[in-house]
């Protein structure tokens, strides 16, 4: 039997403090994806009927990661700040689809 030490359990707790914080994310996401494309010629997201919102190549190439089963606390250099940016792409997202104006923007 392997025993970790305090360091290591307390980073291995903040992660999946982190992923809890972050599963609204991939529901949201996973019950959009049917649905909604994100274009990546033109970094638009595209919800149907006639939703179309600007993006940027982070927030295409994220949502294409997000959808493949990719988790955001395994991106490589992922911090408190691009986590916080992530939530707000996401909210922003959320906020368009419920028919109310939002920058999109990661």
């Amino acid at each position: 039997m392997q025993f970790i030490n305090k360091e290591t359990f307390s980073l291995l707790s903040q992660k999946k403090k982190k992923e809890e914080d972050l599963q609204w994310i991939y529901s949201f996401w996973n019950s959009l994806q049917p649905y909604a494309f994100a274009r990546e010629e033109d970094n638009v997201i595209i919800i149907p009927p006639n939703l179309v919102y600007k993006t940027n190549d982070n927030g295409i190439k994220l949502l294409q990661y997000i959808g493949s089963g990719g988790k955001i606390s395994n991106l490589p250099g992922i911090d408190k700040t691009k986590i916080e940016d992530i939530k707000k792409f996401f909210i922003d997202l959320l906020t368009v689809y419920k028919g109310e104006p939002a920058m999109l923007q990661t």
